[in-house]
This record gives structure tokens, C-alpha cells and sequence, in this order.
């Protein structure tokens, strides 16, 4: 079916106009004044914004989708697409004896959905739950699933062994549909990890051109070196790309005209780096 939405007001990166736009199925066929087209049902959207969706690219709300496929709370703002699995939190792959501590853990950020959702093991699995929701998703695979599938909620250093599996195991979500890789390094188990371990997932990533999500550890001495002087060093090391979750706009510990300083370098080796900034000081 067509249709002709005729007299909105488009938002676009192109800028803001009034425009008709020529809709088929789902895709956007036609952008442009005065728009006909004899066999579509024509639409008045007088007085409308029209826009082809927000992305809103940093959520929590897999298994909010699960319990409602519309989700209305983002299809009400405008939001077309959800990326999810940020901060190293996620629930895909999954060994079966893990998933109901797993839900249980994390129920204060996902909340406790276990009577609506359909058991999975596998990252694909996963998607397809999520498939033909209201909203696209794309799903980062998360830090804390994969050293759950390999150690579980264990205090472990891993060492060449457990790194090799890791790496098997972040190389099969990358093939199912993951579009990246998301660390919660003040998170649980995440946290218990060194800055081999991410080195040696992250190379799994690059090789997909997957996005390497960082949610920074807390600087409290946990590995030598700082936070963000830590992804840095992880993205010199593998040509990842780089993308730093929530960046701190300013804190007490640290002037803020310091914060790019850790990506100087890599960027102008080459790295892609983007940040996501608070709206607030």
C-alpha cells in the first residue's frame, strides 16, 4: 500500500521544510513539494512534523521489548530504533543454570521480566525474540554474557586459556547479529577483568567492524592504569572503534579541558572515537 502524506513539515539532516512525502510499505520512496501519486491513499498531515525516526542509542530495554513488542514509551517520543546491550549488561548468549540469576542480578536497571520471556541460549536466538518488535533494534553483545558463558559470576583473572574461549565465543555473536561489543567495567562480573582480556575480545570485534561501548571502570586502582587512559589503550592496541558510554562533561576529580586528552594520539593515528556527553553539566 501507498501513501501520500501531503503538507507536513519534514525534520531531516537536509534541514526543516513543509513537504509531501511518498510512503510504500516501508520505505520512504519519495521526498519533495507537491508530491501526486494516483494510486496512493493520500494523507492530510497539516500542522504534523514528519521525521523518519530517532535513534536513541544508548537504552536498557531488551527485555521491556520482550514483555511489550510495541514499545510505546520510545514509538510515543518518535523513536524508530533502540540500540541495546549498553554497559556491559545483556543476557545474550546464556547458559540455561545462569538465566534466571542473571534476570534476578541486573531486575533494578532491566527490572524482572522471567514470567514473560521465552528461554534462549544463543545471541541469534536472542534476535529473534526481538525480531518484529515496534521498534528496530540493534543489539550490542555485552561483556558481562560472555564472561558468564566462560567463568560465570566468578572473581577470575582470566589467562590465555579462558581468553581463547572468550574470543570463540564473542567471534559467534558477531556472526549471529551483534553490531558490537559493550564493557560495564564497574559492573559485575565485568569488573573482575584486566585489560588483556578486553584487548583480546576487542580484536574478535575489529575483525567485524564492530563498536567497542566502554561504561569506564571506577578509578580506584583496579588495573594501572586510568579509565579512560585504559580504553584508549585498547583501541591503539586493536584499531577498534571506539565509542565512550555517558562521558563524564566535568567532576571533581578532573578539569574537564583533560578529558579528550587519553585520545589525542590514537585519534590522530587513525582511530575512530565518538563520545556520548551528558546533556547537563
Amino acid at each position: 500500500m501507498k501513501y501520500l502524506l501531503k503538507n507536513g513539515t519534514v525534520i531531516s539532516g537536509a534541514g526543516t521544510r513543509k513537504q509531501d512525502v511518498l510512503v510504500e510499505g516501508e520505505k520512504i520512496i519519495k521526498v519533495g513539494k507537491e508530491l501526486s501519486q494516483p494510486d496512493a491513499k493520500v494523507v492530510d498531515v497539516s500542522g504534523k512534523l514528519l521525521f523518519p525516526g530517532f535513534i536513541d542509542g544508548h537504552t536498557h530495554s531488551e527485555l521491556n521489548i520482550l514483555k511489550n513488542r510495541q514499545h510505546p514509551n520510545a514509538l510515543y517520543q518518535g523513536i524508530s530504533t533502540v540500540v541495546t546491550g549498553q554497559c556491559g549488561l545483556g543476557f545474550a548468549p546464556m547458559k540455561p543454570e545462569l538465566f534466571e540469576d542473571s534476570i534476578k542480578i541486573n531486575s533494578g536497571i532491566f527490572g524482572d521480566y522471567r514470567h514473560y520471556l521465552k528461554d534462549w541460549t544463543t545471541f541469534g536466538e536472542f534476535l529473534n525474540q526481538l525480531d518484529g518488535s515496534g521498534v528496530n533494534v540493534a543489539a550490542n553483545v555485552s561483556h558481562n554474557a560472555i564472561r558468564q558463558m566462560v567463568t560465570g559470576f566468578k572473581n577470575v583473572v582470566w589467562g590465555e586459556k579462558e581468553r581463547r574461549e572468550a574470543q570463540e565465543v564473542i567471534r559467534q555473536t558477531m556472526k549471529e547479529g551483534a553490531v558490537g561489543f559493550s564493557v560495564g567495567l564497574s559492573y559485575y562480573p565485568g569488573g573482575y577483568s584486566d585489560t588483556e582480556e578486553l584487548i583480546a575480545l576487542c580484536q574478535i570485534v575489529q575483525e567485524y567492524d564492530g563498536l567497542f561501548c566502554v561504561h569506564q571502570r571506577l578509578d580506584d586502582g583496579q588495573v594501572p592504569l586510568r579509565p579512560r587512559y585504559e580504553a584508549a589503550e585498547i583501541a591503539r592496541k586493536t584499531g577498534v572503534r571506539l565509542n565512550m558510554l555517558h562521558y563524564r562533561t566535568g567532576s571533581m576529580e578532573e578539569d574537564y579541558h583533560t578529558l579528550f586528552e587519553p585520545f589525542k594520539d590514537i585519534e590522530a593515528a587513525g582511530n575512530k572515537v565518538y563520545y556520548e556527553y551528558y546533556p547537563y553539566m
